[in-house]
């Protein structure tokens, strides 16, 4: 079995910082396991497959037969978590891929194509052989050029509303996620790093290597402090930060407009609306709990800043807005804020 050095990074995330208690490298699906639904899910690939090449215009799929389609599946990294009372196991899926140049399956429409169609197998690879309460589909990299994002994300929010639509299947409660560049280091990298001295398993192939490293390092050897990470400038540019300022200044004039309404107000506190109408993965505003610390309010379960730290008044509440932008959803963003008038 090949594993990459990009996986093996992946499986200590999943293990570490995912709380993931069952994990496998290279998954595969065995030819002898029974398909669930599969006249159903033939159905929802059909239409992902005609919606892909008519509507994206990206052909990412060839005519094969949905049987042999599932058969190539090899997802790099599978991660199990029970997190709730019902038993029922979280799923997280995550491809992944390092190259030194940024991201290369060909030319830009090929790789955007490659990443999607990695992405789409995956999903309906769970979703015929895992009975999952819930599902994740991922593609981290630490290298990934702007255009690339910006032509996967958008072609997926453009997928996702269609799958959701397959209200007989898990599909429907499945998410994707890019995490790339300065999310990558943050999320992923650090989070792994953190766990040096605490973990000693010769199978995770990326600590072993840093504790090697670290053994071999004199300065490490006279300073038992934890070594400095040298992150690559693009991946600590905040690539969201003229998007952030213009998201925050433009719903400060539309809060003292009065068009923020009720109604408004409660579409941004839904995650699926957020989702399709900017491709957030999180609900753009979120009330302010005036019994709570604005400080806790901001961060994730896994304590990570998601909202900015000064809450937006609209009307007599108070609510934090999520600072998960990107420059390519300006667009979106600025369609939303016209319709309101």
């Amino acid at each position: 079995m090949k594993v990459e050095i990009a996986e093996s990074v992946i499986l200590s995330w999943l293990r570490h910082a995912q709380g993931c208690v069952v994990t496998q490298l290279n998954w595969k699906p065995s030819p002898t396991w029974a398909v669930a639904r599969e006249r159903e899910l033939t159905q929802a690939f059909d239409a992902v497959r005609s919606f892909a090449s008519e509507a994206i215009g990206v052909q990412i799929f060839t005519r094969c037969e949905f049987r042999q389609f599932l058969r190539q599946t090899e997802i790099d990294v599978l991660g199990l978590r029970f997190a709730d009372s019902t038993g029922a196991p979280a799923v997280i899926a995550v491809e992944t891929a390092f190259h030194d140049n940024g991201l290369q399956y060909g030319s830009a429409e090929e790789t955007i194509g490659r990443v999607l169609k990695k992405l789409i197998r995956a999903a309906f690879a769970l979703e015929a052989y895992v009975d999952a309460g819930e599902a994740e589909v991922i593609f981290a990299t630490p290298k990934m050029a702007l255009p690339i994002r910006q032509g996967v994300q958008q072609h997926l929010a453009q997928l996702e509303p269609l799958l959701s639509r397959q209200a007989n299947l898990a599909i429907h409660r499945m998410g994707f996620r890019i995490i790339a560049n300065e999310d990558f280091a943050s999320e992923v990298l650090e989070p792994v790093l953190n766990q040096v001295d605490a973990v000693a398993d010769g199978s995770e192939l990326f600590l072993r290597a840093q504790q090697l490293m670290r053994l071999c390092d004199p300065v490490q050897r006279r300073h038992s402090a934890r070594p400095r990470i040298d992150y690559p400038l693009a991946a600590t540019a905040h690539e969201g930060s003229r998007i952030g300022e213009h998201v925050r200044a433009t719903m400060a004039q539309l809060a003292a407009s009065g068009r923020l309404t009720a109604e408004v107000v409660e579409k941004l506190l839904n995650a699926r609306y957020c989702k399709a109408t900017f491709n957030l993965g999180l609900p753009f505003l979120k009330a302010v709990d005036r019994a709570m610390e604005l400080s806790r309010q901001r961060i994730d379960e896994k304590g990570y800043g998601r909202y900015w730290k000064q809450p937006l008044r609209i009307g007599s509440h108070d609510f934090l807005m999520c600072c998960q932008w990107f420059v390519w959803q300006r667009d979106a963003f600025d369609r939303w804020a016209r319709d309101l008038g």
